[in-house]
């Protein structure tokens, strides 16, 4: 199949759902199919080039932030995505067109004609169903049930990243079908250290990945730090990411007792993320809503155990014997989980092994063999 993919974000810009785009299409690619990626890049000047057999067209709208776009740059990345796509498309010939985030832009190739597109099909990625995260754009949040509506009920299929994003949506719009298609984890590339977890004799090291903001709840792992602290513990934490709360969590870091060393290495490139998670024993992943994570998964690919609430994992991630539930992420609860594990490296050592063998039943074969389905029936319709 000829597959046009729109995204308003696209490695090196974008977090989980931009990576996971990037390598849900190069797995399309080697199965035989034809992929375009319409996006944006950073900066004026609009891109194109080919890219693992893919054709890639970033269109320039003066994009300078890295990670999240401002609603600024959102907004003009609807523009580009709506207006400017156009002309990529005809020449492109797609047999269906798919958008990453139901806005920007899946409005934006709602507004285009069939005749050009093809079938229409949106993928809900998080921050783009109303539920999810009550405090992602501001204001803009109140027109979002106005621009998503239409775009489900105008879509041919329809795909959440997992099963409670699955939900919302079903919630939102209850007369349309959803079907859940999970981000896989590349376990060539994210794979264990050598020898066992733990065996470093040091500090147990701990490791968030993600945003800087409220949602990720970082506070939150400070605080159980210190607890830990009280009963004469050590600890070494990774903070990789960066956010709004950055220098308020350094300040509520350099408060933490001695025995506390917390390390704040900003934005990750993608490239180092493999060898970061195998430097490290185990992911706190405290996330206050989540599709299916990227970081649970490249976490478990390399045996990291996970400590984590149940709205940063989803039923997916529920029943696996690699992570320890905290239901309500007080610091106490927190530091009580850190300390169970602390204490019990034989514990660390079998949790280790059930998270690369709970990661390996994630593969993007699958995902994209699941999609090849639901397309076929769509053509069969």
């Amino acid at each position: 199949m000829r597959l046009s993919f729109l995204c308003h974000e696209f490695p090196p810009t974008g977090g989980g759902a931009a990576s996971a785009l990037d390598h849900f299409t190069r797995v399309l690619a080697t199965r035989g199919h034809q992929v375009q990626i319409l996006t944006i890049g950073l900066g004026g000047q609009t891109q194109r080039e080919a890219l693992h057999d893919r054709q890639v067209i970033r269109y320039g709208v003066g994009r300078k932030n890295l990670l999240s776009p401002t609603v600024w740059e959102l907004l003009r990345s609807y523009w580009a995505l709506r207006f400017r796509s156009s002309k990529d498309l005809k020449a492109f010939k797609p047999d269906c067109s798919v958008a990453f985030f139901a806005f920007p832009a899946g409005h934006a190739i709602l507004k285009q004609r069939r005749a050009i597109t093809g079938p229409i099909a949106v993928s809900i990625r998080g921050s783009d169903i109303p539920g999810f995260s009550k405090k992602r754009w501001g204001l803009f949040q109140m027109l979002q049930p106005w621009l998503t509506h239409p775009v489900l009920r105008g879509s041919d299929r329809i795909f959440a990243n997992g099963e409670t994003l699955a939900g919302l949506t079903r919630a939102f719009e209850p007369d349309v079908e959803v079907m859940s298609i999970p981000n896989g984890v590349d376990t060539t590339l994210f794979h264990p250290a050598p020898g066992m977890v733990g065996a470093h004799g040091g500090p147990l090291k701990v490791l968030s990945v993600g945003q800087l903001i409220a949602r990720k709840r970082v506070t939150q792992l400070l605080e159980g730090a210190a607890h830990v602290a009280k009963q004469g513990r050590k600890l070494e934490i990774t903070i990789a990411g960066s956010g709004p709360l950055e220098q308020a969590l350094k300040a509520q870091a350099a408060q933490l007792p001695e025995a506390i060393k917390v390390y704040f290495s900003g934005h990750t490139s993608r490239e180092a993320m493999p060898q970061l998670y195998r430097e490290h024993d185990l992911l706190v992943h405290l996330s206050g809503a989540e599709g299916v994570s990227n970081v649970a998964l490249e976490a478990l690919a390399s045996g990291l155990p996970m400590i984590a609430t149940p709205e940063a994992l989803g039923p997916e991630f529920m029943d696996g014997e690699g992570t320890l539930v905290v239901e309500n992420p007080t610091g106490s609860a927190i530091g009580d989980a850190l300390l169970v594990l602390d204490g019990d490296h034989h514990k660390l050592a079998h949790m280790h092994s059930a998270a690369r063998q709970q990661a390996e039943s994630f593969d993007w074969n699958r995902a994209c063999g699941l999609f090849e389905a639901q397309m076929s029936r769509m053509w069969l319709a």
